[in-house]
């Protein structure tokens, strides 16, 4: 947690050149839950990716303060 209303989720993901991440997030009273999608970044479908792990990280924003609230993944796809 980075602040009251920031989460920081650590993933590791393809190079980030090309590919990106979107954030699905859903708030409840009791849960917080982020869902992660990632995958290769339009513009370079045909281009030359290298095959690499990185350690990448997405910032999210909450509508409220965390405070008591459980923080959940329900899924990380591709």
């Amino acid at each position: 947690m980075i602040d009251s209303t920031t989460v920081e989720v650590s993933f590791t993901g393809g190079s980030p050149t090309c590919e990106g991440v979107s954030v699905e997030l859903l708030e409840t009273p009791q849960d917080v839950t982020i869902n992660l999608s990632y995958g290769v970044l339009p513009e370079m479908a045909d281009g030359d990716c290298p095959a690499i792990a990185v350690q990448s990280a997405v910032r999210v924003t909450l509508s409220e303060e965390l405070g008591e609230r459980e923080v959940r993944q329900d899924d990380f796809s591709e």
